[in-house]
């Protein structure tokens, strides 16, 4: 049990980190790198973890971690 919390708390920090590297992408204007780095994201993990496709829901995103 404490293994698979572990693994989910990893899993859980790395998001937080991807969906802040797409924010930076977003605010410098690279837009489709931001939106790709969401399809990697998405193919990668066979669509079970995901990070916003959009400015607006990555806004958000961010907004909520309090940065």
């Amino acid at each position: 049990m404490s293994q698979r919390q572990n693994l989910t708390r990893n899993i859980s920090y790395e998001r937080y980190f991807m969906i802040i590297i797409q924010r930076i992408y977003f605010m410098a204007g690279k837009d489709e790198q931001a939106k790709s780095l969401a399809q990697q994201v998405d193919s990668i993990s066979s669509s079970r973890i995901s990070i916003p496709d959009t400015k607006e829901k990555n806004k958000e995103q961010v907004d909520k971690f309090g940065l």
